[in-house]
């Protein structure tokens, strides 16, 4: 059993995967507007998620399914942030004008979160995000092959924390990734304006990073997770991150991050 802290500075305390608590929301976090851009289907599933967010005080979330069409930049301009999440295979052709479309909102100001499953996949069974936010250096991570643990040896947590003050880990002490513990091989790539490399997984890939590609650019966070919450009643017990971890701070502070660069 992986070992994981169990109090954070908010007071919030859990003692296993089965009894998750409420993250203390924040304020600041209700005035957001958030996309949710995913290929996921299953409405229990992107409910999970929501809940994730919402959870930790943000209050407007809207849901863009790219399985039906690509949006327009107009369309991703009326929110303060994005959240990619892809589970499944997308067209090449639409893989291509979504990564356009999201690098010049990037260009524009406008601040990205993308958990790398499976939409930072690289193979041959797989298309994830491409075009220009992948192939003009706009991400602190390389595209990677996906990984899932065999066994409970396997199983992802929180590693070696680089900077312990940095905003994206407020109020984290902890994460475990539970059965799956889904997260891609892959190696921070250091440039632009601003990157930096806030944690690894205990298995030493990169876990939390951001890069700001120039000083007028919105900031890309990645996150090395798979989004989905070990909500039993949901999913299976334990099989996702483990609720009496921190996934939800992570995902908001990720959020707020890129909202209020």
């Amino acid at each position: 059993m992986l070992p994981f802290l169990l109090k954070t500075k908010d007071g919030r305390k859990s003692l296993n995967g089965l009894t998750p608590e409420k993250p203390k929301p924040k304020q600041k976090l209700s005035h957001l507007k958030i996309l949710l851009l995913t290929t996921e289907q299953k409405p229990l599933r992107i409910d999970d998620v929501i809940t994730s967010m919402k959870w930790t005080g943000i209050r407007k979330v809207d849901i863009f399914d790219l399985k039906k069409k690509v949006p327009s930049l107009e369309q991703l301009q009326q929110y303060d942030s994005l959240f990619i999440w892809f589970v499944s295979k997308y067209t090449l052709e639409n893989s291509k004008k979504l990564g356009d479309i999201v690098a010049e909102f990037v260009e524009q100001g406008g601040g990205i979160v993308i958990v790398t499953y499976k939409g930072l996949v690289s193979s041959k069974n797989n298309i994830g995000l491409s075009g220009r936010i992948i192939t003009n250096d706009f991400l602190p991570v390389e595209p990677g092959r996906l990984l899932r643990a065999k066994n409970d040896q396997e199983r992802i947590a929180l590693g070696e924390i680089l900077n312990h003050e940095h905003p994206l880990l407020e109020n984290v002490l902890a994460f475990e990734g539970g059965g799956c513990s889904h997260r891609i091989k892959t190696n921070f790539k250091p440039g632009g304006h601003k990157s930096e490399l806030i944690a690894k997984l205990n298995d030493n890939n990169p876990f939390i990073s951001y890069k700001q590609k120039d000083k007028h650019s919105g900031i890309v966070v990645v996150l090395n997770m798979n989004p989905l919450s070990g909500n039993t009643t949901l999913h299976g017990n334990g099989k996702f991150w483990l609720r009496s971890t921190n996934g939800f701070e992570i995902i908001a502070n990720s959020l707020e991050f890129v909202s209020f660069k």
